[in-house]
């Protein structure tokens, strides 16, 4: 923010030499060009800013269908004249995403000026912009990724393409392969910053970025986001989990570590399983999607000083929601063998106990007798 304001001084001044230039084109150019450096400046505090940003975003239900239709010219003015733009949007209809809409569109932007510097400025060059509803699966995107229907945008460019190493590196903060001076290794021209940015706004939003890339051939760019079921959508979903069986899990507090077999386990029983970091993320998806959710399943070792009132926690703020507590084997709550449950008193419409370690064959205990209380409420 001082920087900004240093550039501010900066930009004021030269605005002032420039009307004091009267004609003399030496000093209007030179103005110019101080101008033009410090706008870019700005532009560069700007994208470190949203790049270490935290805080909360203004997160809306965007329509990406709509979405895209209303950003066509922006994309084609961002690309030039000299690069085609194709779109094949493929999403179903009112397939929505919760998103800070100004920061979706700064992704989008960043990665479209970087295919626009990819190709450069040989003829021919050509950007897709690609939709569809995909199914992702436990580990598919990393351990940190939870499972479930996503959005994905497909950014393909028929550029310069890159190599492994620049593949693995690109959403690094200031790598960059443009340029490079030999003596210093440093890149004379190019941030590396809007590639970082996109990477980070899209974590943010819980989703994740992949890229396939080789050397001549272009790159694809694929961004993943969470779908956000509507009301009525939510409600057919509803009905099919009922008549299919389907149990909707949030794992709260898992390891990342346990969290793709505990996902594994509970998708083979027929269960949707999401992971979730805290009570708040949590809460936000049960209000979000109040007919998908079921079963919170909590690691109370996993949630550090929350420990100790995790599982009462849950079952007071969620009532129409079965609580399973997961304990390690002889600690305070794990009140039956291993693999077994037993429902307790609480808020909760049921909770459970199961020890660890955690078994293929106590999880379908569990999903049983939680799936029968759904059928005979």
């Amino acid at each position: 923010h001082n920087f900004n304001n240093l550039l501010q001084t900066i930009v004021g001044q030269v605005s002032l030499i420039n009307l004091q230039a009267n004609g003399n084109h030496g000093v209007s150019q030179a103005s110019k060009v101080i101008n033009d450096a410090a706008m870019r400046g700005a532009s560069l505090v700007s994208q470190l800013l949203n790049f270490a940003a935290k805080g909360p975003r203004k997160r809306v239900r965007i329509e990406l269908s709509s979405f895209f239709r209303d950003s066509l010219e922006l994309y084609s003015s961002l690309l030039g004249k000299d690069i085609s733009l194709i779109c094949d949007d493929q999403l179903p209809e009112g397939v929505s995403v919760l998103a800070d809409s100004n920061q979706l569109q700064q992704v989008l932007t960043n990665m479209l000026a970087n295919s626009k510097e990819a190709i450069g400025d040989e003829g021919g060059g050509e950007v897709s912009i690609s939709t569809h509803s995909v199914i992702v699966r436990s580990g598919d995107l990393g351990p940190d990724i939870s499972p479930g229907s996503y959005a994905r945008i497909d950014l393909r460019d028929n550029g310069a393409g890159m190599s492994d190493e620049a593949a693995n590196r690109c959403f690094e903060p200031f790598y960059t392969t443009k340029n490079i001076d030999r003596d210093t290794g440093v890149g004379l021209s190019g941030t590396g910053l809007g590639l970082a940015a996109a990477y980070s706004i899209v974590r943010e939003h819980d989703g994740a970025i992949t890229v396939h890339s080789r050397e001549g051939e272009g790159s694809i760019f694929s961004i993943y986001l969470p779908i956000v079921a509507s009301e009525r959508q939510s409600k057919n979903t509803a009905e099919v989990y009922r008549q299919a069986q389907s149990v909707g899990v949030l794992l709260l507090g898992v390891e990342s570590g346990v969290q793709p077999f505990v996902s594994s386990a509970l998708e083979s029983l027929g269960c949707v399983a999401r992971g979730v970091f805290d009570l708040r993320q949590a809460r936000e998806l049960i209000e979000r999607e109040p007919f998908t959710w079921n079963i919170i399943m909590i690691d109370k070792e996993g949630l550090g000083s929350q420990e100790s009132s995790a599982c009462n926690d849950v079952a007071s703020m969620c009532p129409n929601i079965s609580v399973v507590c997961l304990c390690s084997q002889g600690s305070k709550g794990a009140q039956v063998a291993m693999g077994e449950s037993e429902e307790s008193s609480g808020g909760a419409k049921g909770s459970y106990h199961i020890e660890k370690p955690i078994t293929v064959w106590g999880l379908e205990k569990i999903i049983n007798k939680i799936r029968a209380d759904l059928n005979n409420p």
